[in-house]
């Protein structure tokens, strides 16, 4: 019988610092430093190069998975992440993300897939890399790598991206945090062009297959970028594109029993929500990123630009009705930008309507437009997530319904709820 996980105060609170400080992490060197990014600006020219590239022949888009194989390969082979790595606490089982910093107290150490994190000489946690899929390096029809097709997966989620580009963030008006789209890729057109979505698509649901024939058992999220207005109207359509390819690779009796999200915008017409469990989804996460309305205007530009704040509420209300409460409607909000006490009572207010906020402490990806803002400190993590836990405690029952979302590794306030449930015993 596996040794029981007891998830201690310390392991929290470690968890918390890691958060807030980053990590000195040996032999790791940080991009440079570059505060915002360029919105793209398109001359006549580059409109009709974007044109032109809508006309792409098959061998020219292979030639783009290519060379995406290609960066991909050549950045695993350093053995290093980009700007930060995952662990898991020894004991506790408790995981995190481990963000670079060089400016942090703490210092991080690898030895094979063994973990230390110190502070000065004392030993803050122990851990080791989760071992890396081998499956990813088997290959899909056209002999790429199952990695190719399936960036930042996890034994918990695959994200089945069924937009490949972000109008929000190609238009200057991207989340000020995020940098999900900042590559070549998503800059091939405002307008994606189809054939890459459908040759994606294919390649995709071929590397899905592989993961659910050697044992992955987790969430499928459709998720992807912000389509440009002209294309709102045609979102089923992708979702279709992606959704029918994995149905066509994997069967549609194992199709059936896939645990789809969906992880995208609401529709411009709530209704629509009732015709999704036809696609196959059967639950959503709809991010509302904060819970003020002010800040949502600051920090997502392109979202407020599409619907306001009130709106992905009330989508998420319509989601309670349609496909139930908590666990199957959840929707990430990022702790750390807002005021503690407009955090505590907007997600009191969530879960009050059977929404299940899910907490993501704010972290600040390299080449976004905040890279250079830093995670409010351990004590105001540690607080926060200790008093959001009780609010969470009064509403859920996570005997029932808190294990899968137990499961995503940056929730620190489930590992708080975990923790507070063994004490009470």
């Amino acid at each position: 019988m596996a040794e029981k996980e007891i998830v201690t105060a310390e392991d929290v609170y470690a968890k918390a610092r890691i958060f807030s400080e980053g990590a000195v992490i040996e032999g790791l060197e940080l991009p440079p430093f570059k505060n915002g990014i360029d919105a793209s600006v398109k001359t006549g020219a580059q409109k009709d190069q974007d044109r032109a590239q809508e006309r792409l022949n098959p061998d020219q888009i292979e030639g783009i998975w290519k060379m995406t194989s290609k960066v991909l390969e050549a950045s695993e082979k350093e053995s290093k992440p980009a700007s930060a790595m995952r662990m898991t606490f020894d004991g506790s089982r408790l995981k995190t993300f481990v963000h670079a910093s060089k400016f942090s107290r703490l210092t991080l150490t690898q030895d094979g897939d063994r973990v230390t994190v110190t502070d000065g000489d004392g030993v803050v946690v122990t851990g080791y890399v989760p071992k890396r899929f081998d499956w990813l390096d088997q290959k899909v029809s056209n002999g790429l790598p199952v990695a190719t097709f399936l960036p930042g997966m996890s034994r918990e989620i695959i994200n089945i991206i069924f937009y490949l580009s972000c109008n929000n963030y190609n238009s200057g008006r991207g989340c000020r945090y995020c940098n999900l789209f900042a590559n070549p890729l998503s800059k091939v057109t405002g307008k994606f062009p189809m054939d890459i979505q459908k040759s994606w698509a294919k390649y995709q649901a071929e590397a899905v297959k592989i993961a659910i024939d050697n044992g992955w058992n987790g969430f499928l999220a459709l998720s992807g970028g912000a389509l440009p207005p002209s294309l709102r109207k045609n979102y089923l359509d992708f979702i279709s594109i992606s959704l029918d390819a994995v149905r066509d690779a994997v069967g549609e009796k194992k199709f059936a029993e896939l645990d789809i999200i969906y992880n995208h915008y609401p529709p411009e017409n709530l209704e629509e929500m009732s015709e999704w469990k036809e696609f196959g989804i059967k639950r959503t996460t709809i991010n509302t990123e904060v819970v003020n309305p002010a800040y949502f205007a600051a920090i997502c530009p392109g979202k407020v630009r599409y619907k306001p704040h009130e709106y992905w509420k009330e989508a998420q209300e319509m989601s309670v009705k349609v496909f139930g409460p908590y666990t199957n409607t959840t929707g990430n909000i990022l702790f750390g930008i807002e005021p503690m006490s407009l955090l505590l009572e907007g997600i009191e207010e969530r879960l009050s309507k059977g929404v299940m906020p899910r907490p993501v402490i704010l972290s600040i990806a390299p080449n976004s437009e905040y890279w250079g803002f830093h995670p409010p400190t351990a004590d105001w993590i540690w607080e926060a997530t200790d008093r959001m836990a009780e609010i969470y405690l009064k509403y859920i029952d996570f005997d029932d319904e808190g294990a899968k979302a137990a499961s995503i590794p940056t929730l620190i306030v489930f590992d708080m709820i975990r923790q507070k449930l063994q004490e009470k015993g």
